[in-house]
């Protein structure tokens, strides 16, 4: 985050320095993770073969072609994320010259999970940061159904090409404001949608995930973060007006847009735990951006390194209470990496264990 600060407060001719450093630390503690989190044994499981995936073929064709080279599972893992590291930067970085202040920002809104052990949903979002913005319908959803192959929550951003209009800013709070009132007289959207969805002429597949997400359905709640999401949508609605006047050149409604659609998830899917990270992933994106946008509107560094910092406070907040939960804990502590046991010859923890009984404390909750 000290390099996300320095980011908007340097010009253009240091931004590729702070890029280079960046990705670099990014790299050796993300990139060449080892046993971090909890998806990478699932993932080992499909590599070995163990486990198939039923839609993403790619990624499973992906893992067969390093397996059948000889490539240690451990060695193609770190390959892949390094890739969907350098693929989230060019992207950003193509729209923006402050990407390292937009990726550090998502990094702890999204809290470490997402980056840290998602692979397939990492790489199909870092390939997602390249062609979001393009105005060619055809080439993004052409660029949208292969990715899908790779990770199916692509499905969620087929709206984004209707999102490059004008929303004005009293129908959003209209609807927020109607969202609000659902929530707190009782009623569940996702319910009522989950249960449309049986009545429709779904494929069986679809229908069998609609019934394991009704049973994965909680009674929702609103927590101080949910409200403060809320709060940091309303900040960044006071500035939408000199916003679009100022970035003319850039899909500034596509980024209040996105950001929109963000709150509104929140709300639809409040009840599901388990879908809500794999639907506004792509949003959340669109928010952070906009949200150094409107950092950059500021003349001052002190005004712009204030601004940001209150924005920051909010997303460490949500990092560090994520962090105290024992699901981070047994699956993000102690932290190993690759190099290090490869070249040191660091002592490994073995974590295999560990993340099974994870699963099923998961599973009971």
């Amino acid at each position: 985050m000290l390099m996300s600060l320095y980011n908007i407060t340097i010009n253009k001719e240091q931004q590729k320095f702070i890029g280079v450093i960046f990705l670099s630390v990014f790299i050796f503690f993300i990139g060449f993770k080892y046993e971090v989190g909890s998806d990478w044994l699932a993932y080992k499981e499909v590599y070995l073969g163990v486990r198939h995936l039923k839609f993403e073929f790619i990624w499973e064709y992906l893992y067969t072609f390093f397996r059948e080279l000889g490539i240690n599972f451990y060695y193609m893992s770190a390959f892949l994320s390094t890739i969907s590291i350098l693929l989230m930067y060019k992207g950003t970085r193509k729209h923006t010259d402050y990407a390292v202040a937009v990726i550090g920002l998502f990094y702890l809104a999204m809290t470490p999970n997402f980056i840290w052990e998602a692979q397939r949903s990492f790489l199909a979002f870092s390939i997602f940061t390249l062609y979001f913005m393009t105005d060619s319908k055809k080439k993004f959803y052409t660029l949208t159904l292969l990715t899908t192959l790779i990770h199916s929550s692509l499905i969620f951003t087929i709206i984004i090409p209707f999102l490059k209009n004008q929303i004005k800013t009293i129908t959003m709070v209209v609807t927020i404001l109607v969202l609000i009132f659902i929530q707190i007289s009782g009623e569940s959207i996702l319910k009522i949608a989950l249960d449309i969805g049986k009545l429709l002429p779904l494929p069986g597949t679809m229908i069998t995930r609609i019934y394991y997400y009704e049973t994965k359905l909680i009674i929702p709640t609103i927590t101080l973060g949910f409200l403060l999401k809320n709060i940091v949508f309303f900040i960044l609605l006071l500035f939408k007006s000199k916003a679009e006047e100022k970035y003319k050149t850039i899909h500034i409604h596509l980024l209040y847009n996105m950001s929109f659609i963000y709150i509104v998830i929140l709300y639809v899917f409040l009840p599901a735990n388990e879908i809500i990270h794999r639907v506004f992933v792509f949003y959340l994106y669109g928010m952070c951006y906009l949200i150094i946008l409107i950092v950059m509107m500021f003349r001052t560094n002190i005004e712009k390194v204030l601004i940001f910092s209150i924005f920051m406070f909010y997303f460490v907040l949500t990092f560090f209470s994520y962090s105290q939960k024992i699901p981070f804990q047994m699956g993000y502590l102690p932290y190993q990496n690759l190099l290090l046991i490869d070249l040191y010859g660091k002592e490994q923890i073995d974590k295999e264990d560990i993340i099974i009984e994870k699963w099923e404390l998961d599973k009971a909750r």
